[in-house]
């Protein structure tokens, strides 16, 4: 059964993101999937557009860098003479 992620997951041991095409291991994990909104019936002869095959934007000087998530925090210390 082939399905299309809805929200970022995982399955099968594989990271989707929205719009990544897979296909669901058994009818029983495809209606499951459908069910929790997590994926949708995939359209027959049409493949729908990747993430991963739309080309990444490069980064310039006036973009905002990225936030660094929550983590600690660390700091270079040295003895003085």
């Amino acid at each position: 059964m082939k399905l299309i992620a809805v929200k970022a997951m995982r399955y099968a041991g594989k990271n989707l993101q929205p719009g990544d095409e897979f296909a669901a291991s058994n009818e029983r994990d495809g209606r499951t999937l459908k069910a929790i909104r997590k994926a949708t019936d995939a359209p027959d002869g049409v493949s729908p557009t990747s993430s991963a095959a739309a080309p990444k934007p490069t980064p310039s000087e006036n973009s905002p860098t990225r936030k660094r998530g929550n983590s600690y925090q660390t700091r270079r210390m040295q003895a003085k003479d």
